[in-house]
């Protein structure tokens, strides 16, 4: 009797695990306006927000497969894998109105989006995209408040 209440409880706690590594997870690191945050913009070329994105993937996911992202918002995706687990990863720029002194200037906003199993490290990774990504913007152009 001891011996399959044991039984029960190990299955039990394997069912569990497989829920929770199946379940995953998803984030998004964005410029875009939430709550009272003052979003900002980078006033950018189409061309240069694509080359942004494209720096930062690419540095990211060395000999990794990047394909190209057209819609809702232009940019870049991959997926990495680690045994049964995996994460994607995309960065999109999102066309945005900022405001420099009394004018009205485009440019784009950056999102980075990740969903799946690799808890840590794909939100790590993905964190790091991000972060590569204003900061490879910021080497171009100041960020600018965006227009609300």
């Amino acid at each position: 009797m001891q011996g399959l209440n044991c039984l029960r409880s190990a299955a039990l706690i394997g069912l569990l695990a497989i829920a929770g590594v199946l379940s995953g997870c998803a984030s998004t690191n964005s410029m875009a306006p939430v709550g009272g945050a003052a979003p900002t913009m980078f006033p950018l070329s189409d061309e240069q927000a694509d080359r942004v994105l494209a720096t930062a993937m690419g540095s990211e996911f060395t000999g990794s497969p990047i394909s190209r992202v057209e819609f809702p918002n232009k940019g870049y995706t991959t997926t990495i894998r680690f045994l049964f687990d995996s994460h994607q990863i995309t960065a999109v720029r999102v066309p945005a109105k900022g405001i420099d002194g009394a004018q009205t200037v485009d440019g784009y906003y950056f999102e980075v989006n990740d969903a799946g199993t690799l808890l840590i490290s794909g939100r790590s990774r993905a964190t790091k995209v991000y972060e590569r990504v204003v900061h490879e913007a910021g080497l171009l152009t100041k960020a600018l408040p965006q227009r609300r």
